[in-house]
């Protein structure tokens, strides 16, 4: 048992002290069903500082984890507090980078859709951890189709709030249908394809992940050990709207 305690420690330690030299934060995510640590990306500061001082001012210690999805992700943040939220009124901008992909374990920050946010911007405290599973490439194909048809969505919107704008200054009478017609000829020739790259379709083959939100959610952080504790939270029995029937309570504090 002692034995086992000092290897413990000795890799924790390991862990802590590789993680302290490179300058990264460390984050400790307990729940009932054992202990989650995170690192956060240095890539992602505004993610990254938000999350901490979160921490910090303990929200977290009264927070659960509300939705849970088998083989796709956690995500909790909603508190037992109906008042705490409030108290985090601002939205996060979007930190999204094309080379940070949805990967299984990866820690992501939730939003709201894209057609009352189209700038992605991140909710201050709700987030999610990937469980994901591994693809094929044909599903991958499908995966790629299913990212184009969003991107082209948001892509026509934002350009259609461009012209509308552009064309009622000089012809204030022109119909919406001409203006949206226009738009969606324009969108067509101008905007460009999402396509997986080789690195991508190797992680969702080998490793797995949630590949169709690559692009779409800001990812702010890894899991760096506990994926066992994510799988048993993932794998909990839920009701309506995918919220587990017993509470998933959590506390998150800094340890780097």
């Amino acid at each position: 048992m002692m034995k086992k305690l000092i290897l413990t420690f000795l890799f924790v330690s390991i862990i802590t002290g590789v993680y302290a030299q490179s300058g990264a934060a460390l984050v400790e995510i307990a729940t009932d069903s054992g202990k989650i640590v995170v690192k956060l990306y240095d890539q992602t500061p505004l993610h990254k500082k938000n999350f901490l001082k979160i921490i910090k001012e303990g929200y977290y210690n009264k927070a659960v984890f509300h939705r849970v999805i088998k083989d796709f992700m956690v995500q909790g943040g909603e508190s037992s507090d109906p008042k705490a939220a409030a108290k985090y009124p601002n939205l996060i901008p979007a930190e999204i980078i094309d080379t940070i992909y949805n990967k299984r374990g990866v820690l992501c920050a939730a939003r709201t859709a894209d057609q009352v946010n189209p700038e992605r911007k991140s909710s201050p405290v709700q987030f999610y951890i990937v469980q994901g599973k591994k693809f094929s490439n044909g599903q991958l194909n499908s995966v790629e189709n299913t990212i184009n048809s969003a991107n082209f969505n948001l892509f026509a919107f934002k350009l259609l709030r461009q012209i509308s704008d552009s064309i009622k200054k000089v012809l204030p009478t022109t119909a919406d249908s001409v203006i949206q017609r226009v738009t969606f000829e324009r969108a067509k020739k101008t905007y460009r394809p999402y396509v997986m790259t080789d690195k991508q379709r190797e992680i969702y083959t080998t490793i797995g992940g949630a590949p169709h939100l690559d692009g779409q959610y800001t990812v702010f952080g890894e899991v760096v050990e506990g994926m066992d504790v994510v799988d048993k939270l993932a794998a909990v029995e839920v009701g309506q709207g995918s919220r587990p029937v017993k509470e998933l309570k959590m506390k998150i504090k800094i340890i780097n």
